[in-house]
């Protein structure tokens, strides 16, 4: 499996968190890691109709990559679980929908490094 298709892989296990209309993009960095950017169209506010979430950036490393290549398939599994998982425990205090920024500023970014603090391994 290739990095790009790893990082899908993650994605799919989150995406149905966000609204059907959460946009990602995917950016390989030139380290090997990746960073995943979601955000959407609040539809909150009549006056401002294309208002955005804040930005989620979630790094996803070389080294996660790395290992999970090197596990077994239910290594693998577990993997893709707790990744969900810690996403979920960081997602409930990210509060993407409370943008108060005033038009035409960009919204904030949360940055979330995948795992960290998550695991003890």
């Amino acid at each position: 499996m290739n990095k790009k298709v790893f990082f899908e892989l993650l994605w799919e296990k989150i995406k149905d968190i966000f609204p059907t209309n959460a946009e990602k993009n995917i950016v390989m960095e030139p380290t090997g890691d990746a960073t995943i950017y979601i955000n959407w169209k609040l539809n909150n506010n009549a006056s401002r109709p294309n208002k955005r979430s804040k930005t989620i950036k979630i790094i996803l490393t070389q080294e996660m990559y790395d290992d999970y290549i090197g596990m077994t398939d239910s290594g693998q599994q577990q993997f893709e679980n707790d990744f969900r998982t810690a996403f979920l425990d960081n997602y409930k205090y990210v509060k993407p929908e409370e943008n108060n920024v005033p038009p035409y500023k960009s919204a904030p970014i949360v940055e979330w490094d995948a795992f960290i603090g998550y695991f003890s391994r």
